[in-house]
């Protein structure tokens, strides 16, 4: 199918936010050419990448309703994008999909910036250096099914660095070193059923460097 690339900030739904004005359909190839691109309506396109040339990058959703996106995600090559996909109000955004981090420092694939809930199938961390798969930056919930830690240094698969509550089914170190499956680093709470180290120096499955909680099941 075609790449489509935005021409300036907008809602997804818009023309005018896509060059040539084609609003994107299930295969595409998305690129937000250093936009936002709100999500303002759900998505049913489980063959579409979602990806970006810029580090203010973003799909993001800033409602108080559930927004659900069925698709896929990777951060790319760009450096400090704070989430491709973001969270940015309080109500519920659902991505039905894989969501990697990028090859870059701080590429995160998905990130909850609010008092909102995010919800994420499955989370992987990039090649670059703390490049996550889902990150929690505040008091809100984030949830990823399948959680695993990346190629890059500290790029964990799904990471909590605020007061909110972070659950995972199953987290996996990575192969890069202290690329854990899932982290706590605040006084919030991690949630995970299954927790396995990966095959770089220091990848743990699941692990706690604060004064939250971490509940683990069943470690390996």
């Amino acid at each position: 199918m075609a790449t489509i690339t935005s021409a300036q900030s907008g809602n997804w739904s818009a023309t005018a936010t896509w060059v040539g004005g084609s609003v994107p359909v299930d295969g595409d190839t998305v690129v937000a050419d250093n936009h936002a691109i709100t999500l303002d309506v759900d998505i049913n396109q489980p063959n579409t990448l979602l990806t970006s040339t810029g580090s203010f990058s973003r799909f993001e959703y800033n409602g108080v309703d559930t927004r659900t996106v069925k698709a896929r995600a990777d951060s790319g090559t760009q450096t400090s994008i704070w989430g491709l996909i973001r969270m940015n109000g309080t109500g519920t955004l659902v991505f039905d999909g894989e969501v990697k981090g990028g090859a870059g420092t701080n590429a995160h694939g998905a990130c909850n910036f609010a008092a909102g809930t995010l919800t994420v199938t499955t989370a992987t961390g990039g090649a670059g250096t703390n490049a996550h798969g889902a990150y929690n930056l505040a008091a809100g919930t984030l949830t990823v099914t399948t959680a695993t830690g990346g190629a890059g240094m500290n790029a964990y698969g799904a990471y909590n660095a605020a007061a909110g509550t972070v659950t995972v089914t199953t987290a996996t170190g990575g192969a890069g070193m202290n690329a854990h499956g899932a982290y706590n680093n605040a006084a919030g709470t991690l949630t995970v059923t299954t927790a396995t180290g990966g095959a770089g120096p220091g990848a743990h499955g699941a692990y706690n460097l604060a004064a939250g909680t971490l509940t683990v099941t069943t470690a390996t």
